[in-house]
């Protein structure tokens, strides 16, 4: 794993463990996910996810492109890294045969904001979505019964189980807590099968929290109890920084399909 990539992950740990993570990205700002300014590319995954936290822009570029079309980088800006998979061949003399090999690259964009190209865009009549309409739009939604049994998916059943929201110390707690269960379900329809339970659970929540950051739902249980729940399922991410790596882009996707129907299985 790259120094460069780890020193992010820690940052992100570090974040979870001092109760001061949180996004940057304000969906209320752009409406659109990051992508690049010049090819139009929108970043998914890891990528996404990385330059929703650590950047408020929606628009980004490489320093080549950006040269190429006469846009400066004002002077002293840091890039944001990404990361892109270069196929290598390996040799095999003995069976001589050659396999591709995926291998981490670096690379770095800058927000258009850190140009002299930048305008800021009026975005006063943007509507961020509600909840409901999230879930009534939903083409891969479980079935969802309310009673009095504690939140719950059962994957067999393809079900959830929630309390009624009146149950809840407010709306947005319900939500947090509901979109935390409806991660647990896509792991059916995006084929996740983690053998670790505190994978999931990490996942779940992280998916749960960049929901709410999608829909502008901020309360104090996802500022604080998120919080100290992401802290109890860190203990072996800071062991391997690319059970991390895998359980955000994981997050990102699974975002991706709740909110937007968007379906990308493995394998």
């Amino acid at each position: 794993m790259d120094n460069r990539i780890n020193e992010l992950l820690e940052r992100i740990i570090k974040d979870i463990e001092t109760g001061t993570f949180n996004f940057k990205y304000d969906w209320k700002l752009t409406g659109t996910p990051p992508q690049n300014f010049i090819s139009k590319h929108i970043y998914t995954g890891f990528n996404a996810f990385l330059l929703k936290y650590f950047s408020s822009d929606t628009y980004f570029m490489t320093f080549l492109q950006a040269k190429e079309r006469g846009i400066k980088i004002r002077a002293k800006e840091s890039g944001y890294r990404i990361i892109y998979w270069k196929l290598l061949d390996r040799i095999d003399t003995k069976e001589e045969k050659v396999t591709k090999i995926p291998f981490m690259r670096i690379s770095y964009v800058f927000g258009l904001s850190q140009t002299d190209s930048f305008k800021q865009e009026d975005n006063s009549a943007l509507i961020i979505p509600k909840p409901e309409e999230i879930l009534n739009n939903y083409q891969f939604k479980p079935e969802i019964l309310i009673g009095d049994r504690d939140p719950a998916f059962n994957r067999t059943h393809n079900l959830i189980r929630m309390p009624s929201i009146d149950k809840f110390n407010s709306p947005n707690e319900y939500y947090s807590v509901l979109f935390h269960e409806l991660a647990h379900s896509t792991k059916i329809h995006l084929k996740r099968d983690y053998k670790d339970y505190a994978k999931e659970e990490l996942l779940a929540e992280l998916t749960a929290n960049i929901i709410c950051n999608y829909l502008d739902i901020q309360t104090s249980f996802t500022e604080e109890n998120t919080k100290a729940y992401l802290k109890n399922w860190l203990e072996q991410a800071k062991k391997s920084p690319r059970y991390l790596m895998e359980v955000i882009k994981d997050a990102e996707e699974a975002f991706r399909l709740i909110c937007f129907n968007e379906l990308k299985t493995k394998g």
